[in-house]
């Protein structure tokens, strides 16, 4: 899966209340000097993006670990978001805020926890329109916390993915591109939603089993295609 790139039903516009201020707090008051010093993080602009960072789970230190990272602290979560302009009326099960931040509903979340109980970090994330009204379902912010390598470039077609030095994309992200990326059975084991660690796009990868239970219970993702297992 794709994440979304225009604003409408699974990309709202607008922006957090309080994320910056806790951040500035936490910095002030609970991070040590030696995390500041290790990166690079003693000013809220190099902080806030070193934790926008961990939304995706980008971030070099974490990326070629070979477990899972580890959650996001307390003060590093969003916990309000307000949305600034309207371009939908109807907002998808899996929606991207800024920084990158993915939201899920109720039903998603439940979906993927009876799959991988306790592995992805989930929170509640309050999000109103701009006159204070809530949205009109409950959304929890979440972070991915499983990473695979299982991408094949030298068993799917130059012409079908881009990039150089372990790094990745996907040429562009239509059905037939997408059949053409091969990814590894083996290493994916019994994972059901995850990230790559060299494939940067698509950026979701999710099982046949849990797209079959979204399917299911009619949830309303951005377009998913189906890779190429080998």
């Amino acid at each position: 899966m794709a994440e979304p790139r225009r604003f409408g039903e699974y990309f709202l516009d607008g922006d957090y209340v309080g994320w910056k201020d806790a951040l500035r707090d936490a910095l002030q008051n609970e991070i040590s000097d030696d995390e500041k010093a290790r990166y690079d993080t003693q000013y809220l602009p190099s902080y806030a993006l070193h934790v926008a960072l961990k939304f995706t789970g980008i971030t070099k230190n974490e990326i070629d670990h070979p477990r899972a990272p580890e959650p996001l602290r307390p003060f590093e979560v969003p916990r309000e978001f307000v949305i600034e302009h309207e371009h939908s009326k109807r907002f998808g099960s899996l929606i991207k805020l800024t920084d990158r931040l993915l939201a899920v509903d109720q039903d998603l979340m439940d979906v993927i926890e009876s799959l991988e109980p306790g592995l992805h970090q989930f929170w509640p994330i309050d999000i109103k329109h701009a006159d204070g009204t809530p949205a009109p379902k409950a959304y929890f912010g979440m972070r991915i916390r499983q990473f695979i390598d299982s991408f094949r470039p030298d068993q799917s077609p130059t012409e079908s993915w881009t990039g150089e030095t372990g790094t990745y994309y996907i040429f562009d992200f239509t059905r037939k591109h997408c059949a053409a990326l091969s990814v590894s059975k083996a290493d994916i084991g019994s994972a059901h939603l995850w990230r790559e660690r060299k494939l940067r796009s698509p950026a979701l990868l999710l099982s046949d089993e849990l797209v079959s239970r979204i399917k299911e219970k009619e949830l309303r993702l951005p377009n998913v295609h189906q890779l190429n297992e080998i």
